[in-house]
């Protein structure tokens, strides 16, 4: 992963003492995630938890990480705790969920 990052200022000219307005523009290559489930082989009408899993690519920690997981009739977030520190690998286990014959429930 890859992470560039662009500063820069600007004053503003509304102040007389003068502020500054910072701005960051961040070019992020995500990490690979890793998903399976338990049990590995998953049964309509049958409980199961996904398990999702990545390293940390960059030399910051990350914060506020989560996981969005959608389906017809499933729509859920999932936070990874944090901080993540640099390199860490990290591992989430999600609530029960089913499929049914119309979707993840």
């Amino acid at each position: 992963a890859m992470l560039q990052s662009n500063e820069g200022a600007s004053e503003e000219d509304n102040d007389e003492e003068g502020s500054y307005e910072w701005e960051r523009q961040f070019t992020l290559t995500p990490p690979k995630l890793y998903v399976h489930t338990e049990p590995s082989v998953v049964k309509v009408n049958k409980p199961f938890k996904a398990i999702i899993s990545f390293t940390n690519p960059l030399d910051r920690e990350l914060t506020d990480i989560s996981v969005d997981i959608d389906s017809k009739d499933y729509d859920r977030e999932a936070k990874f705790e944090g901080p993540i520190k640099p390199s860490a690998k990290v591992q989430l286990v999600t609530a029960e969920m089913k499929i049914t014959e119309a979707g993840v429930s």
